[in-house]
């Protein structure tokens, strides 16, 4: 947990310096107020799976530990000005890093083993971009929601294998900065929460929600 918090503060220490950045003046024309038309953008990420914790309805205790996972994602969207809507296509990978297990007679089991956790999801995102005045910096914050395909599955030290599917709906919240490279081409450097409802076992719900924080980098191309 303190190794997330550490690389989670060093991301945004790296965000706060590209603002201090953005405040150098340059000869900019990015006119986000007349944009009208279509881009299509992609990312890669790396990204932090919260504890997966279920406890049966006779005692017990299962509990997921994930290891830092990545993902990728594709959009097309349009431009409206200082917004922006789009449809997104996600996955997001994280590999099982240790199981606990304790039994309603209070023998407990532990170790690493093997499985993943991965999501899927279409989106339908909105953005909206503000220009950071004398600069190629764009500051983006948005949203987002749709439906959210959840596999989960888990080999433990007896060799049993389980695994769960389910489609839920899903959401998210995005904030970031673009850096415009060239004319209606740009880098961009953000972070990203994803999130589903509670998911299922065989016979119980977990105790918490689906929650992964990503940072992202990727690239936006506007057409017009």
């Amino acid at each position: 947990m303190n190794k997330l918090f550490s690389t989670l503060f060093s991301w945004k220490k790296t965000i706060l310096a590209l603002g201090f950045l953005a405040v150098i003046p340059a000869q900019a024309d990015t006119l986000l107020h007349l944009r009208c038309g279509w881009y299509i953008a992609g990312a890669g990420d790396i990204g932090w799976h919260n504890e997966v914790k279920f406890k049966p309805g006779g005692g017990g205790l299962t509990k997921f530990h994930y290891d830092v996972g990545y993902g990728t994602s594709v959009s097309v969207g349009v431009l409206l000005r200082h917004w922006r809507l789009e449809v997104q296509g996600l996955y997001q990978k994280n590999d099982l890093k240790k199981l606990n297990v304790r039994t309603p007679l209070g023998l407990i089991a532990r170790g690493r083993r093997s499985g993943n956790i991965r999501q899927s999801a279409i989106m339908f995102n909105g953005y909206w971009d503000v220009l950071i005045p004398n600069s190629w910096w764009v500051v983006y914050v948005g949203a987002g929601v749709g439906p959210g395909f959840h596999h989960r599955e888990a080999t433990d030290s007896t060799g049993l294998f389980a695994q769960r599917n389910e489609t839920q709906l899903a959401w998210q919240a995005m904030a970031g900065f673009s850096y415009e490279i060239v004319d209606h081409t740009f880098l961009t450097l953000g972070w990203r929460i994803f999130s589903t409802p509670k998911v299922h076992s065989s016979s119980e719900r977990s105790e918490q929600i689906i929650i992964i924080q990503n940072i992202e980098i990727g690239v936006r191309i506007e057409l017009f």
